[in-house]
């Protein structure tokens, strides 16, 4: 959680402090980071970038404040290209697509529900 927490004050930096996208964020990282660790992979700041950019996602249908992925990559010491492989990565292996991950929300995702599209 301490990662998320300096990433994210980094992140809002100059905006004002969005407690439910941190902690939206942070139960998005708490999940992906056990499922990686189930299967014996490394969690890097690459996944990390990828689940700030999954809340910015999830939350689509909420009209909360999104992030660039520049941003969230900058934040994370990481590069686009990096979040963007990390993302597709995770969705492959968590059997999801970007249309469906775009109906769910944090709830559903950490509840591990996937809606066929």
């Amino acid at each position: 959680d301490s990662w998320v927490d300096k990433t994210a004050t980094m992140l809002l930096k100059g905006r004002p402090a969005n407690r439910e996208y941190v902690y939206d964020v942070q139960r998005v990282t708490e999940y992906t980071e056990q499922y990686l660790i189930d299967r014996d992979i490394t969690f890097k700041k690459s996944h990390l970038a990828a689940c700030f950019w999954m809340a910015c996602v999830l939350r689509i249908r909420t009209g909360f404040p999104e992030y660039t992925q520049a941003e969230i990559a900058y934040v994370c010491d990481t590069t686009t290209v990096s979040l963007r492989k990390s993302h597709d990565k995770l969705l492959g292996m968590m059997n999801l697509n970007k249309d469906q991950e775009k109906v769910l929300s944090v709830d559903d995702f950490v509840a591990g529900v996937r809606y066929e599209t």
